[in-house]
C-alpha cells in the first residue's frame, strides 16, 4: 500500500541505514512476515535508543498547543461545571419553599442523572471519533458518526420519556417508598418527562461542536440555561 511504502521509506531516512530484510519484505507487501516485522521495528528502534537519536518527550515546547489545550480544558470545564449548577439552584430554590417539595424533585433528578450518564456516555463516543477525523480534515465520516450518536441519544430519550409517563408512580417506588415524595415527585416528572428528547439531542450536538474545536458554542448555551432556569424559578416557585 502507498502508506506502508511511504512509512517505510521515511524510517529509512530517519534511521540513516538500510532497512532490515523484514522490512524490505513488508514493504513489497509481503504481510507473512508481520511477526518478523514487528522485530525488527524493536530492534531498530532500541539501537536508535541507544545511540540518543530517540528520545522520550512528555511535554511539547509548541506555545501553540498549550494555549488551544488549556483554551478548550477551560470552556469544557464551565460547560459542565453550570449543567450540574442547573439542579443545584433547582434544589436550593425548591427546598425555600417545601421540603417534601425538595425530596421529590431530587428524587426525579436521580432518573435525570442516570439519563445525563448514559448520553454523556454517547458525547464523548461521538467527541473520541469525531476529532481523529477532525484532525484528517474528514468531514464526511463526522457527519455519519453525529447522525448515529443522535438517533442512539434521541431513543434514550424517548425511552426514559415514554417509561416515566406510562409508568411514573413504578418508577418513583425503584427509588423510595415515602408516598409524600412520591406525590410531589410525580408532579415534578410529569413535566420533566417531555424534556428527555431535548436534553439528548442537545447533549449530543453540543458534543460533536466540541470535536470540531468549537466549544465557546455550548458554554454559552449551557449560561443562558441556568439564567432562564433561575429567573424561572423564582418566577414559578416563589409566585413574583
Amino acid at each position: 500500500a502507498p502508506r506502508i511504502e511511504k512509512t517505510f521509506d521515511a524510517l529509512q531516512v530517519w534511521a540513516g541505514e538500510a532497512l532490515p530484510p523484514p522490512f524490505c519484505a513488508a514493504k513489497q507487501g509481503d504481510l507473512r512476515l508481520c511477526s518478523a516485522h514487528a522485530s525488527a521495528i524493536l530492534i531498530l528502534f532500541g539501537n536508535l535508543k541507544k545511540q540518543g537519536v530517540v528520545r522520550m518527550r512528555w511535554l511539547t515546547k509548541d506555545r501553540e498547543f498549550y494555549r488551544t489545550f488549556f483554551s478548550m480544558l477551560a470552556y469544557i470545564a464551565l460547560q459542565n461545571l453550570i449543567v450540574y449548577g442547573v439542579n443545584l439552584a433547582d434544589n436550593v430554590m425548591i427546598g425555600a419553599y417545601s421540603e417534601d417539595a425538595l425530596s421529590g424533585v431530587a428524587l426525579v433528578n436521580q432518573i435525570q442523572f442516570l439519563l445525563q450518564m448514559i448520553v454523556n456516555g454517547v458525547g464523548e463516543g461521538l467527541a473520541v471519533l469525531g476529532a481523529q477525523y477532525w484532525g484528517q480534515r474528514k468531514t464526511g465520516p463526522i457527519k455519519k458518526v453525529v447522525s448515529a450518536a443522535t438517533f442512539v441519544g434521541v431513543c434514550f430519550g424517548l425511552l426514559f420519556m415514554v417509561v416515566t409517563i406510562v409508568a411514573p408512580r413504578q418508577v418513583l417506588l425503584l427509588l423510595t417508598n415515602e408516598e409524600a415524595v412520591i406525590q410531589e415527585g410525580m408532579v415534578y416528572l410529569s413535566v420533566m418527562s417531555y424534556s428527555y428528547v431535548i436534553f439528548c439531542l442537545t447533549t449530543v450536538l453540543l458534543a460533536a461542536m466540541r470535536s470540531i474545536q468549537n466549544v465557546k458554542i455550548g458554554t454559552i448555551i449551557s449560561l443562558s440555561t441556568l439564567l432562564v432556569n433561575v429567573a424561572l424559578n423564582y418566577c414559578l416557585i416563589f409566585g413574583r
